[in-house]
């Protein structure tokens, strides 16, 4: 995974239960975030799956959300 980072430098919320993925019209629960300097996008590991090399290609850099609740 050559995108995959322990943290990003920049500061976000951690992801809670009622975070969802942003594919569109998936209602699972979001586990993954992907970020740039830019923007970043949150996605269940089925669609980190499927988006995962074309996000790190793009520049996008991402880590799991290590939640105690899953």
């Amino acid at each position: 995974m050559d995108g995959s980072a322990e943290k990003p430098d920049i500061t976000y919320p951690p992801l809670t239960r009622t975070d969802r993925c942003d594919a569109l019209g998936c209602p699972a629960a979001a586990s993954v975030r992907f970020f740039n300097a830019v923007s970043d996008l949150v996605y269940c590991s089925h669609h980190c799956n499927t988006y995962e090399a074309g996000m790190v290609s793009a520049g996008f850099l991402y880590y799991e959300d290590s939640r105690d609740w899953l």
